[in-house]
């Protein structure tokens, strides 16, 4: 019984009152309500559709096509809509618009979420490589290492500039080797102030000396955990 029903409707074909909405060379084949509207783009002589049965197989003619092919026969496509189908019409763009809006929404709600599992992610991440760093880096300070080189890459120390604080501009400007003509302003020359507190040793009044660790780098093998 079965088998005879499945023969009966491949041998008929029942039509379906497909709206073709026309926009320049393009189409919009629409379905009716609870349906997917499918568009039909022209290119050059031929129609290309974006359903299922057109990405699955291409060389095959779906039935979008088929009525877009069979409104351009008509002699004079119909362009005047009656005002039900206006009214359908705008109804179709009440349902567009609300599930635009739905989906910005729902789109909003989970990248909000992602941003927060990525910002949990990222924290404790950076956290966990804060220990391997310092680790590292206690281990090239205690083994006196400049540079090393292991499997997965390099390890640094580098020396850094002292940090200067200038907290009594006045009391450094009387020291004419670290002051500095601007343009109708008198200044500290930080730089030649950096390099003789550097070179000498010497704490120069008015200024505070700030000596920095050396910075810890590292830099990974390309390609060594591949």
């Amino acid at each position: 019984m079965n088998t005879v029903n499945s023969e009966i409707q491949q041998s008929i074909k029942i039509p379906i009152p497909f709206r073709v909405i026309r926009k320049d060379d393009n189409f919009l084949v629409d379905e009716g309500f609870g349906t997917e509207m499918v568009e039909v783009i022209k290119i050059q002589d031929d129609l290309s559709c974006d359903c299922f049965i057109s990405q699955v197989a291409p060389e095959s003619e779906c039935e979008h096509i088929r009525a877009v092919e069979q409104y351009l026969r008509q002699d004079q496509p119909k362009m005047l809509l009656t005002q039900a189908e206006a009214d359908i019409y705008l109804s179709r763009i009440a349902i567009i618009d609300s599930e635009l809006d739905s989906d910005c929404e729902s789109a909003t709600d989970q990248m909000e979420k992602i941003q927060l599992w990525l910002e949990g992610r990222k924290l404790k991440l950076e956290k966990n490589r804060a220990y391997y760093t310092f680790q590292l880096h206690t281990w090239m300070e205690a083994n006196e290492h400049r540079s090393k080189q292991l499997v997965h890459g390099t390890l640094k120390l580098r020396n850094q500039p002292l940090q200067i604080e200038v907290i009594d501009e006045m009391k450094v400007l009387k020291d004419s080797r670290f002051k500095r003509i601007i343009p109708e302003k008198l200044a500290v020359d930080k730089k030649a102030l950096r390099k003789h507190i550097t070179d000498t040793g010497e704490i120069i009044s008015g200024v505070d000396v700030n000596v920095i660790p050396p910075k810890f780098s590292y830099q990974l093998t390309p390609g060594v955990l591949k």
